[in-house]
């Protein structure tokens, strides 16, 4: 923790302080911080949604609104917002986020399954489980088709899928695709049994 905050702060005098990268760094070194009492945490908090809009400003300042870096930028802040039970402002970041990643690369690329995963996710949590499930149903097979049917990016999808299926009332179909991401997850190294136990508790 010690030498990320050097690194921070020497980064700070070379870059600036409002350069990206030592904002980056900034933000490594508050995770690596002990668990906060609650005050402190709420503090964090609105210093890292802060912290995260400032890296999305400069980099839409510096490369622009539709570069892929800004989309990066725009999708960690989205995750923070969704992480700390904010989806509703989540959500247009989602949005955006993706439609840089479609227009920039295409609608086919594999770029495009974690950002439709993430914004599927995003959907579920607010109730919109019509359009999450047809979100998540395309970043299935846009998945399959970029990494195949063993991949882990595939599990991720189906777990996901599986329980949108699960809310609109089709029992039968949720429990088939949990099934296939426990499968997959199930094959992948010793490493990664954390996964496999996520996605059997899932399937119970």
């Amino acid at each position: 923790r010690d030498y990320q905050a050097r690194a921070a702060v020497c980064l700070g005098h070379v870059l600036g302080r409002e350069h990206r990268y030592q904002i980056a760094m900034g933000r490594a070194c508050d995770l690596l911080n002990d668990m906060p009492e609650p005050d402190e945490e709420k503090r964090l908090d609105r210093d890292t949604e802060d912290t995260l809009r400032r890296e999305v400003r400069l980099d839409a300042e510096e490369l622009g609104q539709d570069h892929l870096q800004t989309s990066e930028a725009v999708t960690r802040l989205a995750e923070f917002l969704r992480a700390t039970d904010r989806p509703a402002k989540a959500l247009p970041l989602y949005r955006r986020a993706l439609a840089t990643i479609e227009t920039r690369l295409g609608p086919k690329h594999a770029a495009c399954c974690g950002a439709r995963r993430k914004l599927g996710r995003c959907l579920a949590a607010l109730g919109e489980n019509e359009e999450a499930s047809r979100v998540l149903k395309r970043a299935l097979d846009l998945s399959l088709a970029a990494f195949g049917e063993d991949h882990v990016e595939v599990a991720l999808v189906l777990c996901q899928y599986a329980q949108v299926v699960l809310n609109l009332g089709d029992e039968d179909k949720a429990l088939g695709l949990f099934e296939r991401s426990h499968a997959i997850h199930a094959k992948r190294p010793k490493a990664e049994l954390g996964d496999a136990a996520a996605a059997l508790n899932e399937l119970a």
